[in-house]
C-alpha cells in the first residue's frame, strides 16, 4: 500500500521496512529499524585504514593545510611548465604558428568539456580512482611532452610534431580536469580553509615552475637564448613536473587520505553517499531523521543529478559569477597578449610570467588572511574592476608609445603584478565563499561546480584573447 505522510518511526511493520530496503536503498534492515540511517545525520567514524596507534589521534590543522597545498600544486604544475616552455615552442619548434594562442585553445577546450562531463557523471567514480587515474595520466603526459620536445629539436617535421604536441596538451587538460574535480570536491566538503590551501597550492605551482626556470637559466648561461638552451630548459621543466607528480601522489595516497582523521572521515562519508545515491540526494536536500517523511523518501529516487547541480548553483551563483569573470579577464590577456608585448626578448617574457606567478600566490595568501573581514556579497566589485586590465594590456600591444604605464618595462611589470594579485585574491575568496554558502550535503557538488565555472572562464578568456589577435 502507499505509505502515509507520517514520519518514519520504529512502529512501521517489518514488511514495509523490508520493501523499502529492497526497492529504495542498499542498506541493511537493522539500520532502518528505529528511524532513517544515522549516516544521514552525521559522518561515519574513522576509516579502518588508519593505523592502530593513530586511531583517535588528531593531526594539527597545519599538516592538513600543507598536504592540501602540495596536492593542489600538482593540478597546475604541468600547465605552468607549459607556460614557461612556450618560448621554445613558439620560437624554435613551431615558429610562425601562434603557438601561445593555439595551445591555450587546445588546452581550454578539452578542459571545459571534461569538467562539464565530470559535473554530471563524475560522482559515479570514487575520489580514490579519480586521483590514481589523474596522477598516472599527468606523469605519463609530462613524459610525452619531454619526448615531443626532443623530437621537435631533432626533426623539422612540423606537420607531424604539431598535432602530436596538441594531443599531449589535450591529454594534460583531461587529467587536470579529473584531478581538479576530485581535489576541489573534497576541499569543498572540508571547509573554506582547505579550499584556500588548495588554491594556494595552485598558485605555488607557478612559483615552483618560475624558480626552476630561473635555475635552469643560470646553469645554461644567463641571457643565453640559443635553441639548445631553450630545448634543455623545456625538457627539464617537464622532468621536474614528473618528479613533483610522483611526490604529490605519495603525499595524497600515503598521508593525506589515510593518516589525517578529518580527511578520512569526510572521504568515508562521501563514499557512503556515492554507494547510496538516495542517501546523497537526501543529504543534499537537508533532510534528516526528524524532518524526513515517507512521501519525501519515495520522491528522492526521482531527483536527478541536474537538479542537485541546480540547487547548488542557486545557493552560490554570485560566487560562481565572480570566479567566471575573474578568469575570463585573466585569460583574455595572459599569457597571449602579454607575450605579444616583446616576442624577441625571451628573458623579459620569462620575468613577466614569473612576476605573475609570484603575485598570484601573494593574492591567494592575502585572501586566506582577510577573507573573514570581507563580506561575500561585496566580492563582485573587485571582480568587475578587473575589467580595466583588458584595455590597458591591449594598449600595451597596439599603442605602447601612448603611456609609460603599458609602454615601459617597469610599467608592464607593475600591470602584471596588479593583475596577478587581484586574480589570486578574487579566485581564492570565491572558492572559499562558494561551497561554504551551500548546505553541507551540497558542498562536494558545489566545489566541483566552482571548478567548472573557473574552467568556463578560462575557456571564454582564451577565445577572447584569440579574437583580439584576429581583430
Amino acid at each position: 500500500k502507499p505509505l502515509s505522510n507520517e514520519k518514519i518511526m520504529g512502529g512501521i511493520p517489518d514488511a514495509v521496512i523490508s520493501q523499502l530496503v529492497s526497492r529504495l536503498m542498499p542498506l541493511s534492515r537493522d539500520r532502518l529499524i528505529g528511524g532513517f540511517p544515522d549516516a544521514l545525520d552525521k559522518t561515519p567514524p574513522s576509516d579502518p585504514r588508519l593505523p592502530t596507534w593513530f586511531r583517535g589521534r588528531r593531526i594539527g590543522k597545519r599538516c592538513t593545510w600543507v598536504c592540501a597545498s602540495i596536492v593542489g600544486g600538482c593540478i597546475l604544475l604541468p600547465y605552468n611548465c607549459l607556460l614557461f616552455t612556450q618560448g621554445y615552442f613558439d620560437t624554435y619548434a613551431f615558429p610562425g604558428l601562434s603557438f601561445p594562442f593555439v595551445s591555450m585553445v587546445c588546452y581550454s577546450t578539452p578542459l571545459l568539456l571534461s569538467n562539464i562531463w565530470l559535473a554530471f557523471f563524475g560522482n559515479k567514480f570514487t575520489i580514490e580512482s579519480r586521483m590514481w587515474t589523474s596522477n598516472v595520466g599527468t606523469a605519463s603526459t609530462c613524459v610525452a611532452f619531454i619526448l615531443c620536445i626532443l623530437a621537435s629539436w631533432t626533426t623539422s617535421r612540423e606537420d607531424v610534431m604539431l598535432p602530436i604536441t596538441m594531443l599531449a596538451i589535450a591529454a594534460l587538460a583531461i587529467c587536470c580536469a579529473l584531478m581538479q574535480s576530485a581535489v576541489l570536491g573534497l576541499a569543498g566538503s572540508m571547509g573554506p580553509k582547505v579550499s584556500a590551501a588548495v588554491m594556494f597550492g595552485l598558485g605555488m605551482s607557478g612559483i615552483m615552475a618560475f624558480a626552476m626556470s630561473l635555475f635552469l637559466e643560470c646553469i645554461s648561461g644567463s641571457g643565453n637564448d640559443s635553441g639548445f638552451s631553450s630545448m634543455f630548459q623545456a625538457a627539464s621543466l617537464f622532468l621536474f613536473s614528473v618528479v613533483y607528480t610522483i611526490a604529490s601522489t605519495w603525499v595524497y595516497h600515503c598521508c593525506f587520505s589515510c593518516r589525517i582523521q578529518e580527511v578520512v572521515e569526510v572521504l568515508a562519508a562521501l563514499e557512503e553517499e556515492r554507494a547510496s545515491p538516495l542517501l546523497a540526494r537526501a543529504r543534499s536536500l537537508g533532510w534528516t531523521t526528524e524532518t524526513l517523511r515517507a512521501d519525501d523518501l519515495l520522491q528522492i529516487q526521482h531527483i536527478s543529478q541536474c537538479s542537485v547541480l541546480c540547487a547548488a548553483m542557486q545557493q552560490m551563483w554570485v560566487q560562481a559569477f565572480n570566479i567566471w569573470l575573474n578568469f575570463t579577464v585573466t585569460m583574455a590577456i595572459f599569457p597571449g597578449v602579454m607575450h605579444a608585448w616583446a616576442p624577441p626578448r625571451a628573458l623579459f617574457l620569462q620575468l613577466l610570467t614569473g612576476c605573475f606567478q609570484i603575485f598570484d600566490v601573494c593574492g591567494r595568501y592575502l585572501a586566506d588572511a582577510i577573507a573573514g573581514h570581507l563580506p561575500p556579497s561585496k566580492l563582485w566589485i573587485f571582480a568587475v574592476l578587473r575589467l580595466l586590465f583588458v584595455p590597458a594590456f591591449l594598449l600595451g600591444q597596439w599603442h605602447p608609445e601612448s603611456c609609460f604605464i603599458w609602454g615601459s618595462d617597469t610599467g608592464r611589470l607593475m600591470l602584471v603584478a596588479l593583475m596577478a594579485l587581484s586574480n589570486g585574491f578574487v579566485a581564492s575568496c570565491a572558492m572559499m565563499y562558494g561551497p561554504s554558502s551551500c548546505d553541507r550535503g551540497l558542498r562536494e557538488v558545489s566545489g566541483i561546480c566552482m571548478g567548472c565555472m573557473m574552467i568556463i572562464g578560462i575557456f571564454c578568456g582564451t577565445l577572447l584573447a584569440l579574437g583580439t589577435q584576429l581583430a
